[in-house]
């Protein structure tokens, strides 16, 4: 209440009196820096107070030591403890007073500075200001600036002289209350300092942000306007307006700073959201119980339970096209021989192009007689029963996670989806990190791992190297007609090409 009623803070920002451009800069810099440490102090003491209670409790149930320490010869090796439990009794003993006393020293400066140049009103604030200029015919000048930032500044260093003085004293009862003022000060940094940071970061480090990644700006490289305002835009986005990372806040002991800015916090969110989609895949248990079944299936059961398991396997670990071929042509060849003939998987990887080839004839034969649209068509030769094309099953995971994606990208209200193009004032769905959430999920389903890729390059030589030796040319995994480059697919789907030579 004191503090409240020496800073005027009820006029603090009153906006009825002659504000000018100087006396908002002032006034808006200075007195937030004033009120951020104001209330950094404020809670550091609020903790360091509530710790003076318990050790003074403790220092009462330990009184028995002193007194036996007093009794007892010296040397007897209790005197170390007995020096401990004095300074730790007249460090907390003198901690309050010393702050109280720091603080009133503070709070008389402050309201005679607040006085005696404005006239009976605040100079720290914006119509303290005008007062001050008006006494010299002009608003906002020099002298009138430098008076209100000498006045915030003396506020700030006797703020920040009644903290560590207290808590020098705090600390005379060793080093575990040394480290608990230290935890007590980092815990009010975090609260002051670090919440502060937050908020610049997602506001102006925002729309620095916004700035870096405008399009037309990138699109003017050839202008030094175009180019500064891009360089202070990502100046913005990278700074952490964390006052821990100042020398001031380490000898505060305020804890440690963010480092990075809006940018570094989009990535951190969006790495973690990632790794929060991970955890939506079966469980390792759950995939190796189902394979297992499967396989007792293969070697007991009949075809209907081989298809069950198979089909519950394939909706955990999903099915991507290359094994709907690998499938379909092993289908090819049992049933070639059921029949009581014999395919060479080269064979029955050329009748499965030649399915693929007569659907895709069919898709664009319905295009263009029946004047169908592409989806249209494709529905239209599937129903039908034309050719072939592969099944794909996303699996488990994949589908968790484009569920999750797109749940990142939309707010819900009682289950209505909403959407927001920024921030509704502090709550709220933030678009942009959302969708770059989602962008940054949807990712990893596509991509592929480095031990993939290369099993998958292997197998893909391998095959080429295979199709070489049988047929002395080739690639890719299918047949190539001499002379031609193309595969059979593509000579299938072109009406003019005479077929494949042997």
């Amino acid at each position: 209440t004191a503090f409240t009623r020496a800073l005027n803070l009820q006029a603090f920002y009153n906006a009825s009196t002659g504000l000018t451009i100087t006396s908002i800069i002032t006034v808006g810099i200075m007195g937030s820096i004033m009120l951020l440490i104001a209330a950094f102090v404020f809670l550091a003491i609020a903790i360091m107070f509530l710790i003076r209670y318990v050790v003074l409790i403790l220092v009462m149930i330990l009184s028995p030591i002193y007194f036996v320490a007093s009794a007892l010869p010296k040397g007897t090796g209790i005197d170390k403890y007995k020096d401990q439990w004095m300074k730790a009794l007249t460090g907390q003993a003198f901690f309050a007073p010393i702050y109280f006393l720091m603080t009133w020293i503070a709070l008389r400066v402050l309201s005679g500075v607040m006085t005696a140049f404005g006239g009976g009103t605040s100079p720290l604030s914006a119509a303290g200001l005008a007062n001050l200029s008006a006494g010299q015919a002009i608003q906002g000048n020099i002298e009138g600036v430098f008076l209100m930032v000498m006045n915030f500044a003396i506020v700030i260093v006797l703020l920040i002289a009644s903290l560590t003085v207290a808590k020098n004293w705090a600390e005379k009862a060793g080093n575990g209350m040394g480290a608990a003022t230290k935890w007590a000060t980092g815990k009010a940094g975090t609260m002051s300092f670090g919440l502060a940071g937050r908020a610049g970061r997602g506001t102006i480090g925002r729309a620095g942000q916004v700035i870096a990644d405008n399009e037309y700006l990138k699109s003017k490289p050839d202008s030094m306007a175009a180019r500064l305002t891009l360089a202070a835009g990502r100046k913005t986005a990278g700074a952490s307006f964390d006052a821990r990372s100042s020398r001031l806040s380490g000898q505060l002991e305020a804890g440690k700073g963010q480092t990075g800015g809006f940018a570094k916090d989009l990535k951190d969110k969006v790495e973690a959201g990632k790794k929060y989609s991970e955890t939506f895949k079966p469980s390792d248990l759950l995939v190796s119980n189902a394979e297992k079944e499967l396989d007792n299936a293969k070697k007991n059961g009949t075809n209907a339970d081989i298809a069950a398991a198979q089909a519950r396997v394939d909706k955990i670990k999903g099915v991507n096209e290359d094994e709907a071929r690998k499938r379909e042509i092993k289908r090819i060849r049992d049933e070639a021989l059921e029949q009581g003939g014999y395919k060479s998987e080269k064979e029955a990887r050329k009748d499965l192009v030649g399915l693929e080839t007569e659907r895709t004839r069919e898709i664009m034969r319905l295009k263009r007689e029946e004047n169908l649209s592409q989806k249209q068509a494709e529905e239209k030769a599937d129903a039908h029963g034309v050719g072939w094309k592969p099944t794909i099953i996303k699996g488990a995971a994949v589908e968790r996670k484009e569920a999750y994606a797109k749940d990142r990208e939309e707010a819900k209200i009682a289950g209505v989806p909403i959407s927001f193009a920024g921030r509704l004032g502090f709550v709220g769905p933030v678009k942009r990190e959302r969708r770059e959430e989602a962008l940054a999920i949807r990712k990893t389903i596509k991509e592929k791992k480095p031990a993939e890729k290369i099993a998958e390059e292997i197998g893909k030589q391998a095959k080429e190297a295979a199709d070489n030796n049988e047929e002395g040319g080739g690639g890719e995994g299918e047949p190539r007609s001499v002379g031609s480059g193309q595969t059979p697919a593509a000579e299938a789907a072109s009406p003019n090409t005479p077929p494949p030579t042997p």
